[in-house]
């Protein structure tokens, strides 16, 4: 008589090493990267893209691919380099989303799916990259405001946002025609 075997493999990725990592560290498919302390950077480029929503992004690069930023939460730098990228509605959809937004809390790190072009409604985000344009790591703003005067073609943005304490400051001015996205500086 044959006798049948039957075993169980069970693999256990566990923490508890204190690693801080969420969304399965760095290089993980979909994952959000390290969470990582902000550190102040001067904003070079920034930019505004409208989609769903108004997405806006500040970096310390130039050129193209730094004012490429707000069209894809996803997107990389390509190089070393940081970067903010928030998201915000405007119900009235206009080309410059005239008004005061408030950044919301408990956001949690954006997916990096490659399908999700979106930050989340009222999140913003902080991102460090290395000389490879790896994603070293992503911290989270805990709160926040972004005025925004203007008129269809020409957005004079102010951004505050606090970073578990510490304070990112940034007024700048889009112009641009309207319909044409992303407007950058």
């Amino acid at each position: 008589m044959k006798q049948l075997v039957v075993g169980i493999l069970m693999v256990c990725a566990c923490g508890g090493s204190g690693d801080d990592t969420v969304g399965g560290g760095i290089d993980a498919p979909g994952g959000g990267g390290a969470i990582i302390p902000y550190q102040p950077f001067t904003a070079k480029t920034r930019s505004m893209h409208k989609n769903q929503d108004y997405q806006i992004s500040t970096t310390d690069l130039i050129g193209p691919i730094a004012c490429g930023l707000a069209t894809n939460q996803s997107a990389g730098l390509g190089t070393a380099g940081s970067e903010i990228i928030l998201n915000l509605s405007d119900p009235n959809f206009q080309n410059c989303p005239v008004g005061t937004y408030a950044i919301r809390s408990g956001c949690e790190l954006p997916s990096n799916d490659g399908f999700s072009t979106q930050v989340p409604f009222g999140c913003a985000y902080f991102r460090k990259f290395d000389q490879q344009g790896k994603l070293l790591g992503t911290a989270i703003a805990t709160a926040g405001a972004i005025g925004v005067t203007g008129s269809e073609s020409n957005c004079q943005i102010d951004v505050t946002l606090s970073f578990a304490g510490q304070t990112h400051h940034d007024a700048f001015t889009l112009t641009s025609w309207p319909m044409s996205w992303p407007w950058c500086k």
